[in-house]
């Protein structure tokens, strides 16, 4: 560029330069190639006279490899006895070469104001949370929690961290985002971005009612939200990521995955985010509903509709789902005469009650899941495919925990300290050995295992570290597990014998203790209870007490 080029611009930059400044609130210079600073202003446009002169070695170093370059604004210079010259704002510094002269832009009043609102913010928190009486949240530019105050003043440290997509959702569109709360279920949560870097969330948990906890005629609602689904494995964020989706509509959804992934935890966390969340949440298991009940069960019956019929008549799980969700466990197990009903229902969205031909119109959004692979059962011809097609509007699959073993260690940390506080156990740790056996392990229950493989283990621990000991004999000596030969029969045996024995603990947990209730629970005699806690005793943990 010639000397008269160079001049000139030089002469049209030091006029723009305090609008420049003023506009990013940030220092201004003007240098030769060398560094050596010709013009300058402080931040908001402020002249620098004493800059004149010195050195601004960010704006050298991009003369010298002619090219953008961001730095702190710190940089050395080369030679110490040369005076340097940095905008008492510090921040960061973008030097442009434009021809024979570099141009410095600072953003330094600018990082100085938002660490100032961001601790201020952080003081402000817990005065935010007493006054909405609900949860106030300081979140990062990607939506990860920075600081959660609830409402008496307690941190909740140990969602500090954790992403949330709604968080996220406000600050990629850098605008207020108002939906429902993740942590409290009835209320709203608002997120605004105060900055690009971090923003601030808050729900009214206050205004919930205090039966908010339960839906009409005594349903529960759903409990479980986006962010109890523990994990940072793609797979799983991509789980996320079409449950967040799939929330926001109101079309069937069909989630699909292993007995133990958790898939009745997705379905109420995709309800609670949804615009049904104040609803009620309404959940049946296929499986375990005798088929002369489905009907009457799922659609209602009017007074004298059949011998022992209500006089007064009862509604179904769609009437009383009417307006949130209904969720259809394991639908795979569904009756044949009753997915031809299930259809009509979900085409015509209105029920007939057994014994009238008058139609109730409904409003439900329907979400089932299934262990089974559906599109198998349709082939086999055990699924109708008309009714596999409205269902299958949505679909979301949870990995098995074996395919995400980078999740393990997450998951078991996230459940040991509420294990723990279940049963009263001061327990926090655990030694190395005991995440080695874990990761060893293939988890065929997956997270329901685990979880059981935790508590059995906070149980026996004596003190606060879990030790190998305290782990089932499967992943204490998982060698002699394996197929082939006597150790695999040793291991089949020792499995059998555990799952015996966790379903009498889970039976005798369920009635109290009670030995007969018990008994009768799981189909045996009272005498066979007997014998079976007894060849079990020594070989497994401690049974609990019972009242029988």
């Amino acid at each position: 560029m010639s000397p008269e080029l160079s001049s000139a611009l030089a002469d049209m930059l030091v006029e723009t330069l305090p609008a420049l400044a003023r506009m990013i609130g940030g220092c201004v210079v003007l240098t030769e190639p060398d560094g050596r600073i010709i013009h300058a202003l402080a931040c908001g446009g402020r002249p620098a006279p004493e800059a004149v002169g010195c050195i601004h070695p960010t704006c050298r170093t991009a003369a010298r490899q002619q090219r953008p370059l961001t730095s702190t604004g710190r940089d050395e210079p080369e030679a110490p006895e040369q005076p340097t010259w940095t905008c008492p704002c510090q921040g960061e510094i973008l030097a442009i070469p434009l021809g024979y002269l570099v141009l410095g832009i600072g953003n330094g009043a600018r990082t100085a104001r938002d660490a100032a609102l961001q601790a201020a913010l952080a003081e402000a928190l817990p005065v935010i949370a007493r006054m909405t009486g609900g949860i106030a949240v300081a979140f990062d530019g990607e939506g990860r929690r920075l600081r959660v105050v609830k409402s008496d003043g307690r941190e909740l440290s140990d969602l500090i961290g954790h992403q949330n997509q709604a968080d996220r959702a406000a600050m990629e569109l850098q605008r207020p985002v108002i939906g429902p709360s993740n942590m409290v279920p009835g209320a709203m949560a608002v997120r605004i971005p105060i900055t690009s870097e971090f923003g601030l969330g808050f729900n009214n948990a206050l205004a919930v009612p205090a039966d908010a906890g339960t839906a009409r005629s005594g349903h529960p609602r759903a409990r479980y939200t986006l962010d109890d689904i523990i994990g940072e494995s793609p797979q799983l964020q991509a789980v996320r990521h079409l449950a967040a989706a799939a929330a926001t509509s109101s079309a069937p959804l069909c989630i699909t995955g292993e007995t133990g992934t958790g898939k009745e935890l997705l379905a109420q966390a995709v309800h609670n985010a949804g615009p049904r969340h104040h609803q009620p949440f309404v959940a049946v298991n296929c499986a375990a509903l005798p088929d002369s009940l489905f009907e009457s069960t799922l659609f209602g019956y009017i007074g004298g509709a059949f011998t022992g019929a209500d006089q007064e008549g009862r509604p179904g799980l769609f009437e009383e789902a009417d307006g949130g969700t209904l969720l259809l466990d394991e639908i795979g197990e569904l009756p044949p005469a009753m997915q031809a009903k299930l259809l009509r229902v979900l085409q015509e969205r209105e029920v007939l009650r057994i014994g009238t031909s008058r139609p109730r119109p409904v409003d439900v959004r329907v979400i089932c899941t299934t262990h089974r692979e559906l599109s198998s059962l349709v082939q086999a011809g055990r699924f109708r495919a008309d009714l596999f097609y409205r269902l299958d509007v949505l679909s979301v699959h949870l990995p098995p925990l074996c395919q995400r073993s980078g999740d393990l260690p997450i998951l078991a940390r996230h459940l040991l300290p509420r294990l723990a506080a279940t049963h009263g156990k001061p327990v926090y740790r655990w030694q190395p050995a005991v995440e080695r056996a874990l990761l060893a392990h293939d988890w065929p229950g997956n997270i329901r295992e685990l979880q059981n493989c935790l508590e059995r283990a906070v149980i026996l621990c004596e003190g606060n570290t879990l030790q190998v000991s305290h782990l089932p004999l499967a992943l204490q000596h998982p060698r002699a597990h394996r197929p082939g030969g006597r150790a695999a029969r040793t291991g089949l045996e020792v499995t059998v014998r555990s799952a015996e024995h966790e379903a009498l603990i889970e039976a005798l947990a369920a009635v109290g203790g009670n030995r007969s209730l018990a008994a009768r629970q799981l189909g045996i005699s009272i005498t066979t209870l007997w014998r079976k806690l007894k060849r079990l005793e020594g070989t497994a943990p401690p049974l609990r007490h019972d009242q029988g």
